[in-house]
């Protein structure tokens, strides 16, 4: 019998809210790279820390097409 568990998130916590290609800024880059993963993640990986860092919207639920709108209105001043 194989008994299967919920293990614990092993990602790091974020260093900056939003920073998915890691270069110390949020810009619209990081939108860019959260799409790129998302439509193609063999070949547009993120580092453990950047997936930590690119989940800033919802209750970490994972990185979808919502971190990289809010990624875009935060960069528009919304």
């Amino acid at each position: 019998m194989v008994q299967v568990t919920e293990t614990e998130n092993t990602l790091p916590a974020p260093t900056l809210a939003g920073d998915a290609n890691e270069d110390g800024k949020v810009t619209i880059a990081d939108a860019v790279t959260i799409m790129q993963y998302i439509v193609n993640p063999d070949e547009f990986g993120l580092t453990p820390q950047g997936m930590a860092n690119a989940d800033i919207f919802g209750d970490g639920d994972g990185i979808t097409v919502m971190d990289a709108l809010r990624i875009q209105e935060i960069q528009l001043g919304l």
